[in-house]
């Protein structure tokens, strides 16, 4: 269940605002989240492969997005860590978080 929650999760930050790479999303700390309001949250992008220059942009989660991000901070929540960490049978999870060929593996399994 909580692999599903997570899945979600990844799958919908990854999609929103035009998409993100899968090496962006699976950089992602706790850390670079904040929640905004009650349907907002703000995720930092640092530097991206077409943007290089450094510049911290923050990116809004809002709607089905920010719900399931939502629900999975509350299924597996950490002080600080990778956001999408990888997970093991029965819910056991690492604070290692995924690479980005576990994504492709996720990408596949949930098509």
């Amino acid at each position: 269940m909580t692999r599903g929650v997570r899945d979600r999760a990844l799958l919908l930050l990854a999609g929103s605002g035009g998409g993100r790479r899968r090496s962006e999303v699976v950089g992602f700390q706790i850390s670079d989240v904040r929640k905004l309001d009650a349907d907002t949250w703000l995720y930092a992008l640092g530097a991206t492969k077409a943007d290089t220059g450094r510049v911290c942009r923050e990116k809004p989660l809002r709607g089905p997005a920010a719900q399931a991000f939502t629900a999975w901070l509350m299924a597996a929540p950490a002080e600080s860590a990778s956001l999408f960490r990888r997970m093991h049978k029965g819910g056991k999870g690492e604070t290692a978080g995924s690479s980005a060929d576990q994504m492709g593996r996720i990408v596949q399994r949930r098509a």
